[in-house]
């Protein structure tokens, strides 16, 4: 799995640890430039008993857009809304105005105050928010779901 990694990294960050995957790809155009299938779907089973998928789609005809469509006992998250127990007689979902990752448009992205955050954890010798054991983490997954599609069969995590 290719560009999938910042959704399984975001599954992560949600669910937690990913303790199983089954992935499905398929090849792209006749005309692709992949050496890979750029195009997959995984089934993951999370630490804490909870299910997610994932999926990553290079070769389409549609506009970039990263959904998060996250369901739960007490409440659902989708994009930019929220419905929730918390809320009593909501009848709908809740929509919070922010800007939403579904563009190439990258100059809203907090590169500058991702920089600014790893410089600051150089001076001060702490860990950043998001640490290399963290990525591997999140590669490590990426590459068992990589597998699953490749053999057909479920991977176990950790590899």
């Amino acid at each position: 799995m290719s560009a999938g990694c910042h959704a399984v990294d975001a599954l992560r960050w949600f669910g937690g640890e990913i303790t199983e995957v089954f992935g499905y790809s398929a090849p792209g155009f006749d005309n692709s430039d992949y050496e890979f299938d750029p195009n997959l779907v995984a089934v993951l089973k999370f630490e804490n008993g909870a299910i997610g998928k994932v999926s990553s789609v290079l070769e389409c005809k549609t506009p970039y857009i990263f959904n998060l469509h996250l369901v739960g006992q007490k409440g659902t998250i989708l994009n930019n809304k929220v419905y929730s127990h918390k809320y009593p007689g909501q009848q709908g979902y809740f929509e919070y105005p922010v800007i939403l990752p579904d563009s190439g448009d990258v100059t809203h992205h907090p590169f500058a105050d991702e920089i600014n955050h790893f410089i600051d954890c150089i001076h001060q010798g702490t860990q950043p928010i998001t640490n290399l054991d963290d990525a591997a983490k999140t590669m490590e997954v990426c590459f068992a779901i990589s597998e699953s599609a490749k053999t057909g069969k479920p991977v176990q995590l950790p590899l």
